[in-house]
């Protein structure tokens, strides 16, 4: 079933129901967002908005005070196929970003104020070493259609993915504008549900870089290393991070265990071009 919000005015102890508007409610929802992202959540900072990318333009990037990227994408007049594909790639590039391209992005965003600075002054303490471990996806929209609902709960709760959707209803009372906002899933829950996927990957991963080799062995046995070139060798160094996740894919690796072969590489000074 679709989520819907209603709200009534209580007068003389008799509840009347306030029908909600359209108007332009998912044109401003943007705009409102970025004034207040506590709208969506207040572990939230927003560091870029309608980023190009993909032949498409991501409407809002963020960050929480653990240093996950964080995807916020409008559904506006998409259908739940487009909407979710489409967050979803973004999510995919965005897991490419290292330390550099997240300050880049924020610096233009705040038109010259540093990512370190912004996020002290959210989340009172300095980004965490490692930036971009996870990331995490909301969907808004003013309504969600049912399709749109299944198939964000399924990748939740079977697959683990951290999606979350959230609609806003607009409503006028009197001369005042109101808005609701609905979350179709606990945040709490999305986390435990993304443990408990983890959980069932009993095949475990290790990465390291050794000798000027990037190594990856998992604990049913397999295991494969490949020469790294120079830092710069920006081709040559894309052509290793593809061979490590075909590697990593025919061991079923979770998406988690793949972040986490690119977050080693970058670490260690050799940037996957995206």
């Amino acid at each position: 079933m679709a989520l819907k919000t209603k709200l009534w005015t209580v007068e003389t102890n008799r509840p009347t129901e306030v029908e909600p508007e359209r108007l332009d409610l998912e044109e401003r929802l943007e705009d409102w967002l970025k004034q207040d992202i506590g709208l969506l959540s207040n572990n939230l900072l927003v560091i870029g908005s309608q980023i190009h990318k993909y032949g498409g333009i991501l409407d809002l990037l963020a960050v929480n005070s653990q240093g996950h990227l964080v995807v916020i994408e409008l559904k506006r007049e998409k259908t739940p196929r487009d909407v979710v594909a489409q967050v979803l790639d973004y999510a995919s590039w965005v897991n490419e970003l290292d330390r550099d391209d997240v300050e880049e992005i924020a610096k233009k965003h705040f038109k010259g104020q540093s990512f370190e600075d912004a996020f002290q002054k959210t989340f009172g303490s300095e980004p965490p070493e490692v930036v971009n471990e996870r990331q995490h996806v909301y969907i808004v929209a003013s309504s969600l259609d049912a399709p749109t609902q299944r198939i964000v709960e399924y990748l939740s709760t079977s697959h683990g993915v951290d999606i979350n959707a959230a609609t806003f209803s607009y409503f006028k009372i009197a001369d005042k504008e109101v808005i609701a906002r609905s979350m179709l899933l606990d945040d709490e829950k999305v986390i435990s549900q993304r443990q408990r996927a983890r959980r069932k990957a009993t095949n475990k991963q290790s990465v390291r870089i050794e000798e000027g080799y990037l190594v990856i062995e998992y604990q049913n046995g397999s295991k494969e290393s490949w020469g790294l070139p120079e830092q710069e060798d920006k081709e040559a160094i894309g052509q290793i991070w593809e061979k490590a996740k075909a590697f990593a894919r025919e061991n079923e690796a979770t998406d988690g265990q793949l972040g986490h072969i690119g977050n080693v590489m970058r670490s260690n000074g050799y940037r996957i071009q995206s």
